[in-house]
């Protein structure tokens, strides 16, 4: 779906001039004699009459033109960036994609470059857009599933030949006149009324996976906003594979039986922000005659993570064979342990904070450590209990300092996500220092009850804080939240014991989440 981000100027003056040195005169005489466009003024880009503008998006212009000399009509796609790498990454990838020949995907007759502006030719498919056909309103469920399921037959095939596509949308899909009886055979044999046969096109951000250098630059954002899987949003162009034209597909799928994209905003920022936090509303919430499996498939398609889509563009067609069919499909529906699994699995603006992976150990084998003093003094309970308690207190704060103040640098909150974090967990420290002082003014001196009074308060503020970065960063941290919430229960019945049980658990989550953050600093730098 088009917004003002994706509209731009185009150079009429250098795509409209005639150049006589491009093509001779007697080409041009015999062009015009053949032309049925009347008596208007002709305009040609290089060796190609343009007949009329049938398309424009952010990278370029489409046209019905002419090739002179052949005779032959063709879509013509001008390039609107001038710069000598994107010129050189189009080549690069259209040439690629020129080596495809399938019936569902229009073919490149030629790539080149005139007056430095990159364009390529295909066949022109004389029917309207997907885009278009949209416009009143959403497909019928079966005729809908028809058409992904060849498109991502195409797309397996492109796949198969190395080529990702990075850009399915409805714009990109031509309805071409069946020449048939009108009926098309899924996978499995199910008979479906269509009257056209879809057509993928414009492979202009095409990616060749077969390419020992890419050119396009890592935290480049490739595609359009709201049909782009997340690991476009963010840029990650050396993730891109199968899986994110699986996301394309589920993408096309939604609005084709909702009318809606799955994502949109009234900017790409916010756009790329939802693709990134929110889960699509299951389309049956939009449309309650939508088909539970249908429903299904195409909320696979849009998982968040690549290994949790369809295993490739083929194994989404089968699903839609069946589907057609009416026989089972692959994908179950997720019972409510499945969503639980995903909600704690799910790994969200972690990104700022990948460098506390170190960090995090750290603070994991401090706290063990002091907590098992801790319980040791419990169980000795000497005379001087109070003092040396808040002596290894003092020092588990020192260090702490010391740990972050040391890597202040590195950790200083430096975006939104930052400045939450360290929200939280001050806040907590806050509350927790708190809580012992307001103790200490109540019950007087530091004795071994006073301190095990303290745990049970302290484990809640611990669920709490981990409930809240739970939302916010990482599900697992629910878990956390959860088990400090029951261990505050139990605390009370185990006595000298309840330092060491909190220790562990607080050890357990600051390793887990450390080893975690870790793991994903190293995914994103390779």
């Amino acid at each position: 779906m088009a917004g003002p981000e994706d509209t731009v100027i185009l150079p009429r003056n250098r795509l409209f001039a005639n150049e006589p040195h491009v093509a001779t005169n007697a080409d041009r005489a015999a062009a015009d004699a053949s032309s049925t466009e009347g008596g208007a003024e002709k305009r040609y880009f290089g060796k190609y009459e343009l007949l009329q503008e049938v398309g424009r998006g952010g990278m370029g212009v489409v046209y019905r033109a002419r090739e002179i000399g052949l005779g032959r009509t063709v879509a013509l796609k001008v390039m609107l960036s001038d710069s000598a790498l994107n010129a050189e990454r189009f080549r690069h990838e259209t040439q690629a994609v020129a080596r495809l020949q399938h019936p569902n995907i229009a073919a490149i007759h030629e790539v080149g470059s005139f007056e430095g502006q990159s364009y390529y030719t295909m066949d022109f498919i004389n029917g309207p857009s997907l885009d278009q056909r949209l416009k009143a309103g959403p497909l019928p469920l079966r005729e809908a599933a028809v058409y992904v399921q060849v498109l991502a037959k195409a797309v397996h095939y492109a796949h198969a030949h190395n080529i990702l596509h990075r850009d399915l949308k409805p714009a990109n899909v031509l309805l071409k006149q069946a020449t048939f009886d009108g009926v098309t055979r899924g996978t499995v044999g199910q008979a479906v009324e269509v009257t056209s046969i879809p057509i993928l096109t414009d492979f202009g951000l095409a990616k060749d996976l077969s390419a020992q250098v890419q050119n396009t630059e890592s935290g480049t954002m490739v595609g359009t906003p709201n049909y782009m899987a997340p690991e476009q949003a963010l840029g990650k162009i050396h993730e891109l594979g199968p899986p994110t034209d699986v996301w394309g597909l589920g993408a096309l799928l939604y609005e084709l039986i909702t009318g809606t994209p799955p994502f949109s905003a009234s900017n790409i920022l916010e756009t790329a922000r939802r693709i990134l936090e929110d889960d699509p509303l299951p389309p049956r919430q939009l449309v309650p005659t939508i088909d539970a499996d249908l429903d299904a498939i195409c909320l696979k398609c849009l998982e968040k993570e690549p290994g949790n889509r369809y295993v490739s563009a083929q194994a989404l067609a089968d699903d839609l064979g069946r589907f057609l069919a009416r026989e089972p499909i692959s994908v179950r529906r997720p019972s409510f342990l499945d969503r639980v699994a995903r909600m704690l699995a799910f790994s969200h603006l972690d990104a700022p904070v990948r460098a506390w992976g170190a960090t995090l150990l750290a603070l994991a084998a401090l706290m063990l450590v002091v907590q098992v003093g801790l319980f040791v003094l419990t169980i000795c309970n000497p005379l001087d209990f109070g003092l040396t308690t808040l002596g290894v207190r003092t020092l588990e704060l020192a260090f702490v300092g010391l740990l972050l103040g040391a890597q202040y640098r590195r950790l200083a909150p430096r975006c939104p996500a930052d400045r939450q974090l360290w929200t939280i967990w001050l806040g907590f420290v806050a509350a927790c220092v708190l809580s012992a002082v307001l103790q200490s003014r109540t019950l007087g001196p530091v004795s071994v009850a006073a301190e095990l009074h303290l745990y049970p308060q302290w484990a809640i503020l611990s669920g709490l804080a981990f409930l809240v970065t739970g939302a916010s960063f990482w599900g697992r941290a629910y878990a956390y939240g959860t088990l400090f919430f029951l261990l505050a229960m139990c605390l009370p019945i185990q006595g000298a014991f309840a330092p060491l049980s909190f220790g562990l658990v607080w050890g357990a989550a600051l390793f887990d989440i450390g080893v975690h953050l870790r793991f994903r600093a190293t995914l994103e730098h390779g």
